[in-house]
């Protein structure tokens, strides 16, 4: 039971994120049982580890929902905006600041899903890059380069946005 207290929230947000509402508790009970029948072949030695591999778990759940379910859906803004609204508890965005997150969540939004998968889970989830790697199955340089083009990607299309705006 400490596990799941544990583990719950983050792969709630997680799971929030990257599936429907209403899949979300179903979808969350299915990687919780995959989970605790995998726990004799974890080889997990740290708590990071642990949980890069139950969001590894929770990312395959998360594509065998999206494969039987068409369309693939996007990033839940509401839950994005609940997850930048608590960091904003502890330091406040300026309307300026506001403005750019806004112009950063459109982007986000509209993004390849390589690219959204790899900011989701550094930036919104907190996840440092080796974390972010053992996620998506990844070599931890190819995380690295993505992170980097897709942030360039991002700064290009928020700038031609900004000065549209101005």
């Amino acid at each position: 039971m400490a596990i799941v207290q544990a583990i719950q929230g983050r792969l709630w947000g997680y799971l929030s994120i990257k599936l429907p509402e209403a899949a979300v508790k179903d979808v969350l009970q299915d990687v919780l049982v995959a989970i605790f029948r995998g726990l004799d072949g974890c080889r997990a030695t740290t708590e990071s580890q642990f949980m890069g591999w139950c969001l590894r778990i929770a990312t395959n759940h998360c594509a065998n929902f999206h494969r039987r379910r068409r369309p693939e859906i996007g990033v839940d803004d509401a839950e994005l905006w609940n997850l930048i609204d608590a960091g904003a508890a502890i330091n406040p965005a300026s309307p300026e600041e506001r403005e750019e997150l806004e112009l950063a969540l459109s982007w986000l939004k509209e993004a390849e899903p390589v690219c959204r998968d790899v900011l989701v889970l550094h930036y919104f989830m907190d996840l440092d890059l080796a974390e972010v790697a053992a996620v998506l199955g990844l070599a931890y340089d190819t995380a690295r380069v993505r992170r980097s083009r897709c942030l360039e990607r991002a700064r290009e299309s928020i700038e031609r946005q900004m000065t549209v705006r101005d």
